[in-house]
């Protein structure tokens, strides 16, 4: 949905540019934190961990690219400020890559369902999905073949001296986005429905279970949870962009709510993780210490065990 800046009073976009610089803040720093946190921490190298940090690294393609760019265009009324060259390929990165972000997020929430999967209802397959660092390569390949189209054709616009970033109709990629979204969802939410009878089914007979096997199950219980809080604001934040999206309108409040809100979901991974993971504020506090006292290297240990996820 698109809407004319310029229309808008000043009041909103005050709003809106605040909220984008608060966004900004919280999603770089948070998604930054969670990423080092787990490349720090070799015993992170699990299924579930690789694809989280996988979904953080994409997240930070929004405050490092577009969010400057949004708060720029509402605070100069659309104008792009850039022209020539440079200007035309930033323009097809702010307008592409953050799409790219959001099916790369789609994917790796399939994978961690996929893995959870195996390894709750048939846990001696799970060697099936091995090969994390194939899929993750895939999860960045196939979002950016689908954007290469809009790349090639997204453009700098001249216009009495000033430019504007150029953006053409995406029926065609609204329609493959929304496609992906339901059938993302729907696969999710079935492959949990299945992951939450299996793990209350394997509750109620655990009278007749021994302690390692009551451990792993409270583990399983305990990381479903998490993944579940990961998914559902994901897929809650986005639904206002494709109901408003089916219904354009000048109307401000709605283009903030269909172009902002859904980005928020940026910050869920590190909230998320932040409640439930006592090994994440653990690693969070080692770094902060590190980085106080002047030795925040790559070389600084993380003594933390690993979180209570297995696959």
């Amino acid at each position: 949905m698109t809407t004319n800046i310029t229309a808008c009073p000043w009041q909103m976009k005050a709003i809106e540019m605040a909220a984008c610089s608060v966004l900004m803040l919280l999603s770089l720093v948070g998604n930054s934190m969670l990423v080092a946190v787990f490349y720090r921490n070799k015993s992170l190298r699990t299924m579930v961990h690789c694809f989280i940090a996988n979904t953080a690294v994409s997240d930070l393609i929004i405050p490092m690219f577009f969010l400057p760019a949004k708060i720029s265009e509402i605070f100069h009324n659309g104008q792009w400020l850039v022209g020539g060259a440079l200007g035309n390929i930033f323009c097809k990165i702010v307008w592409t890559a953050p799409n790219a972000s959001v099916i790369i997020s789609m994917l790796s929430m399939m994978a961690i369902a996929v893995d959870r999967f195996y390894a709750i209802v048939f846990p001696m397959k799970t060697a099936l999905l091995a090969r994390r660092r194939y899929l993750i390569l895939l999860s960045w390949i196939f979002p950016i073949a689908v954007q290469s189209y809009w790349f090639f054709k997204i453009r700098i616009e001249e216009n009495n001296n000033s430019f504007r970033c150029h953006k053409p109709e995406r029926l065609l990629f609204y329609n493959l986005f929304l496609s992906l979204f339901i059938l993302t969802a729907v696969t999710l939410t079935a492959l949990y429905s299945v992951i939450i009878t299996t793990l209350y089914f394997q509750h109620t007979r655990l009278h007749l279970a021994n302690e390692a096997t009551k451990l792993r199950a409270k583990e399983n219980r305990r990381v479903t949870i998490m993944l579940i809080f990961l998914v559902v604001p994901f897929y809650l934040l986005w639904i206002p962009f494709y109901v408003f999206e089916c219904n354009p309108t000048n109307d401000c409040l709605l283009s903030w709510i269909t172009c902002i809100l859904p980005l928020w979901y940026t910050i869920v991974n590190p909230v998320v993780l932040f409640i439930f993971s006592d090994t994440f504020r653990q690693g969070i506090k080692e770094i902060i210490v590190c980085c106080s006292r002047r030795k925040c290297k790559i070389t600084c240990k993380i003594t933390s065990v690993k979180l209570p996820v297995k696959g």
